[in-house]
């Protein structure tokens, strides 16, 4: 099962499947740093309306009622803009298949999809499932396989995608006015914006112990390392806002070059992960001890000055999957408040 993808939209589903099997799913914590919420039902677009985006274009007749979405960030946009879908990919690092933040702010329990499966980055999908759910819209900004995709799902309703076919840098401030447009809910969009600018202006003056430390963010796998090496990825915002530093030794490692933003390194390179903080999501309990067992993880001067944090799988998702649902999470996964 390739883990190199890791916990980037629909990707890590297949990631889970080994997790699950393995150990219980952690879960985040939240913090007291408010996220967006949710955003009463309003009306603020005419219908009919046609929405464009990097794989063509939704031409929707009517306010939707029946959304299925194929991604985390669009589950939580489509959530805090006052529609609960019918359906969503599955998030599998909690029990329920709903990531923790999410599952507060619906009412009803949304069908779940399957983007992927163990032993496999992609799985097929299941088109007969998502027809018979009957959906008049089908959000997948972040589903990876949209392309190969769009053209069956376009026949069962329509189909608003990224803007960018690179999903991996997408930002949800820059889809949620797309995803607004197809539900009728432009003027619910700036206040998820301002909700967010102040819990980020709020997070950067709660923690100047950690101002100007360097840091990596890392998923610790049975045979390496996954070391995040892209200074765009979607975590570090949040690192930013608490004035951290990304650790420019792993900005220069080599790219694994699978679309993952991330460098591998091995048990004998794991010295170029070690920064002022390394935060590491260990997959397994027995991982977790094979890397403490080996000759250069406890060399490393985080290890040596107790200063690597132990992420749960839910909360390096929501690092790596900002959105307007789970701000807390990440910055308590950094913070450990």
């Amino acid at each position: 099962m390739s883990l190199a993808r890791f916990l980037r939209p629909a990707r890590a589903v297949a990631a889970a499947a080994a997790l699950a099997v393995s150990a219980a799913l952690l879960s985040g914590c939240a913090t007291g740093v408010a996220d967006a919420g949710s955003t009463p039902a309003s009306t603020s677009g005419g219908f009919p309306v046609t929405v464009d985006h990097a794989y063509g274009e939704a031409n929707i007749p009517a306010a939707p009622e029946r959304v299925v979405t194929l991604g985390w960030m669009e589950a939580d946009i489509v959530t805090a803009l006052g529609v609960e879908p019918v359906a969503t990919s599955a998030f599998p690092f909690d029990k329920s298949g709903i990531a923790p933040w999410l599952a507060p702010k619906l009412t009803t329990t949304p069908a779940l999809i399957q983007t992927a499966a163990a032993g496999a980055d992609r799985a097929p999908l299941d088109l007969e499932a998502i027809a018979a759910l009957h959906p008049d819209l089908i959000v997948a900004t972040s589903y990876v396989d949209l392309e190969a995709n769009y053209a069956a799902l376009s026949a069962i309703a329509p189909v608003v995608g990224p803007s960018a076919k690179n999903i991996h840098h997408l930002d949800w401030k820059v889809e949620a006015p797309l995803i607004a447009e197809a539900l009728g809910k432009t003027d619910a969009v700036q206040p998820l914006i301002d909700a967010d600018t102040a819990t980020f202006a709020e997070a950067g003056t709660s923690h100047p112990e950690l101002k100007g430390l360097t840091y990596t963010l890392s998923l610790a796998t049975p045979n390496a390392l996954k070391v995040v090496n892209d200074p765009e990825d979607g975590s570090v915002r949040a690192f930013d806002a608490l004035g951290m530093t990304f650790s420019p030794t792993a900005a220069a490692l080599p790219s694994l070059d699978d679309g993952s933003g991330a460098a591998g390194l091995s048990f004998e390179t794991v010295d170029k992960a070690d920064a002022d903080r390394v935060y590491i999501a260990f997959l397994s309990a027995d991982v977790k001890t094979a890397w403490q067992n080996s000759a250069v993880f406890p060399t490393l001067s985080a290890v040596k000055d107790g200063h690597v944090v132990d992420l749960s799988m839910v909360q390096i998702a929501a690092l790596r999957n900002p959105s307007p649902l789970n701000t807390s999470y990440a910055f308590s996964a950094i913070t450990g408040s």
